[in-house]
């Protein structure tokens, strides 16, 4: 990574939050927590530029929770995206 990018975010708040609702509707529709890839093109027009590649059921956490012997969240959530989404104060992007 060039010295001059490493500081630099690779994401914009916009960007977060539209990957936060992602992962919110795919967990809904399945019904479990998702590990989800993505991507975010350079060139797509903003609002358009966020892209949902893959997603299949989270394990490692759901594991984790089972071996402390925690029943699984009655609603999905998107743990990492949730923290970054409140880290940001709950910032969604403009007309959505």
């Amino acid at each position: 990574m060039p010295a001059q990018l490493q500081d630099v975010p690779s994401l914009n708040d916009d960007e977060i939050a539209e990957l936060v609702a992602i992962a919110r509707k795919v967990e809904a529709h399945y019904g479990c927590p998702q590990d989800i890839e993505w991507a975010v093109s350079r060139t797509a027009p903003s609002g358009e530029n966020v892209f949902l590649l893959q997603s299949r059921p989270e394990t490692v956490w759901a594991e984790k929770d089972a071996a402390r012997g925690q029943a699984p969240a009655a609603v999905p959530t998107a743990r990492a995206f949730d923290h970054v989404f409140n880290m940001l104060g709950g910032k969604r992007p403009s007309g959505g």
